[in-house]
């Protein structure tokens, strides 16, 4: 316990290039891995199943992506927020308890998604236009993987972002590794030696390789094997979250806990005596609990605790709605410009050629992104950290220093990709010139915005950290509506000005132009925050002169 405190720690006293660096890689490698997973599955279905698995892969990838992965992922960058900011403050008894909170709102998600989805599946596949053996294909994805995948993400992929918080990129990175590699593996042995399963093999294996990642961590979480603090703790639902605050931060690592009540207006003298640096994080935890107190004041012991319960999931769901449509917004494109391409190319003997290369830009576009990602997942944890503990010196040189790390990273990325596009066709796309050339030219229009696309990534996270919910929700939702409107207008206009440019580029270019307005105004935001930061820094470095 105190050797992870310690580590904990870190985050606000390693030098704070170091500490990105050696954060963020760990990270980046985890996602890189998961995404090559990703990458590789596509080329097993190309081989083994066709053109026409690769169109049910973009059917369905997508509605497993919105509705099966990142609701608990998004659930688990929210909650790791409150968590960081718990660790900052010594509440390690808070942040077991958000833990606890995360892990009851996804089995209940889990078990209502599979209720409501599998009896409606057929309807959902016919409704985004799969026919024959494209619906039949799609169909064998999506009936393993709504029960499977959703329990699997929990645990398997949703426990990053609570790792990371706790300063265990390390055990984070292992987890997605292992889950990648043993996902490939069943890929190759199903595949190979059961090709009458068609579909089945791809969807199956990955159902197997979660289960296994997920009794890991179950075992992690829960202390059944040797861990860090965070801890799944069903009996601390007993209490509301100002009895946990008023205890002993310190003995987390117990079980029944002793809990001696306070009243709120101790927290308002507290900010009285904090410095004016602290207080917009003091502003936070003082919020919270007079709302908490005004909820639960002169009620029953019992009826206190349900309205604790009840405000806390309120909060979870509230920080973590940014993050998941920051995560679904690619996702739902694909899946507006899958359905679309049918519409505009309808007749035309390329349609299915067309519509895998949706399916191909999305993957390709999710490896590539990864970088990005992985940044982000070690800002959030090491901003939050600090912020909470007043160290604003320190969150401007992780501003900064994340904006550099990611605008070098991303440039690289983006002119590797654009350069090798035809050549990357030849691991993704079928046989025929023709079908690497399409699908080489969708590449290299939806890249296009990449390099804007990591500030909104980032902005979105620091905004995050901030509280600031509706900001952070409104820069991701105006580039989803942008890059939709492009989807659904640009075919349209190229149509109706006579040009020569094929409509169906006007859908393959409509992500970069969201990517590319939405990441301008970004820019500006982080931007400004940075100076912000940057000012009080001189403010107080003046005032501390001034003092001397």
């Amino acid at each position: 316990m105190l050797d992870q405190a310690t580590k904990i720690t870190r985050f606000g006293e390693t030098p704070v290039f170091k500490l990105i660096c050696t954060f963020s890689i760990p990270c980046i490698l985890s996602m890189l891995t998961s995404a090559i997973y990703m990458n590789v599955n596509a080329i097993f279905i190309a081989k083994y199943i066709g053109t026409n698995g690769l169109s049910a892969s973009s059917i369905f990838a997508p509605l497993d992506i919105i509705c099966l992965l990142y609701p608990s992922v998004s659930l688990a960058y929210g909650t790791s927020t409150y968590i960081s900011y718990a660790f900052g403050r010594n509440q390690f008894r808070i942040a077991n308890y958000y833990t606890t909170m995360f892990i009851c709102i996804c089995l209940v998600y889990w078990v209502l998604l599979t209720a409501i989805m599998v009896p409606l599946l057929p309807k959902i596949l016919v409704m985004l236009r799969a026919e024959d053996i494209v619906y039949r294909y799609a169909y064998q994805y999506g009936i393993v993987a709504i029960p499977g995948y959703t329990f699997g993400y929990t645990f398997a992929n949703a426990m990053g972002p609570i790792l990371r918080a706790e300063n265990r990129a390390n055990l984070s990175m292992v987890r997605q590794m292992l889950g990648a590699v043993l996902s490939i593996v069943f890929d190759a042995i199903f595949f190979n030696l059961a090709p009458q399963m068609e579909y089945y093999a791809a969807s199956v294996s990955t159902c197997i390789s979660l289960l296994i990642i997920s009794i890991w961590m179950v075992l992690n979480i829960f202390g059944w094997i040797k861990g860090g603090v965070l801890r799944c703790k069903f009996g601390l639902l007993r209490y509301s979250v100002d009895e946990l605050k008023d205890a002993n931060e310190q003995q987390t690592h117990q079980s029944g806990p002793s809990i001696e009540t306070k009243t709120v207006p101790v927290l308002d003298k507290s900010c009285e005596a904090l410095s004016p640096l602290n207080k917009h994080n003091a502003t936070i935890e003082l919020e919270l609990a007079r709302n908490q107190q005004e909820v639960c004041e002169h009620a029953p012991s019992r009826r206190k605790r349900c309205s604790s319960l009840l405000f806390v999931v309120w909060q979870i769901l509230t920080v973590s709605f940014p993050f998941y449509v920051n995560g679904i917004s690619n996702s739902v494109s694909s899946l507006l410009a899958a359905y679309h391409t049918t519409s505009v190319a309808s007749g035309d003997p390329n349609l299915e050629i067309y519509r895998s290369s949706v399916g191909i830009t999305n993957t390709v576009t999710t490896l590539m992104s990864m970088p990005i990602t992985g940044l982000v997942q070690a800002l959030t944890p090491i901003l939050g950290y600090n912020l909470s503990a007043g160290k604003i010196d320190r969150a401007y040189y992780v501003l900064v220093y994340t904006s550099l790390i990611g605008v070098v990273m991303t440039l690289c990325i983006w002119t590797l990709c654009e350069g090798l596009a035809y050549q990357l066709m030849f691991l993704f796309a079928g046989d025929s010139d023709k079908e690497r050339s399409i699908s080489a030219q969708a590449l290299r229009l939806g890249l296009a915005g990449l390099p804007l696309q990591m500030f909104v990534s980032i902005t979105v996270s620091v905004s995050q950290v901030k509280r600031k919910t509706a900001l952070s929700t409104a820069l991701q939702v105006g580039r989803a509506l942008i890059t939709i409107t492009c989807i659904f207008l640009l075919p349209a206009v190229i149509k109706w000005t006579g040009s020569k440019i094929n409509p169906i580029n006007g859908i393959f270019m409509s992500p970069a132009i969201g990517d590319s307005i939405s990441g301008l105004i970004s820019m500006a935001l982080y931007i400004h925050w940075t100076l912000c930061y940057k000012r009080q820094c001189n403010a107080a470095n003046s005032s501390r002169i001034a003092s001397d």
